[in-house]
């Protein structure tokens, strides 16, 4: 299993928004999250600043089978505008696992 650990920014004032289309997921959403082998994912935010981490068992192959089905890409899209990156559609950084306990 892989463990990876993600940053992504807020465009200023979209963090009521933000909060509020997380607690109402669509229920595909969270399916498709499953079926391509994330666990144990969950998402932080401090201001503006988003982290995320998740636990899965092929990055790669998860990420290409969220991107390929249809309510994953709207989804992507649902959360665009309120994303501050040059690609809102995929908003999220990969960041270096230097330390486990494990």
């Amino acid at each position: 299993m892989v463990r990876i650990a993600r940053t992504a920014e807020l465009k200023e004032g979209c963090q009521e928004k933000y909060i509020k289309r997380h607690k109402e997921v669509w229920p595909e959403v969270i399916k498709l999250i499953k079926d391509s082998g994330v666990k144990n994912y969950s998402i932080y935010i401090s201001g503006n600043d988003l982290f995320s981490y998740l636990e899965v068992d092929d990055w790669g192959k998860a990420k290409k089978k969220m991107f390929e089905k249809e309510v994953g890409a709207k989804f992507q899209k649902y959360m665009a505008p309120l994303m501050d990156s040059e690609n809102p559609e995929s908003p999220w950084v990969v960041i270096e696992e230097i330390f486990s306990l494990d």
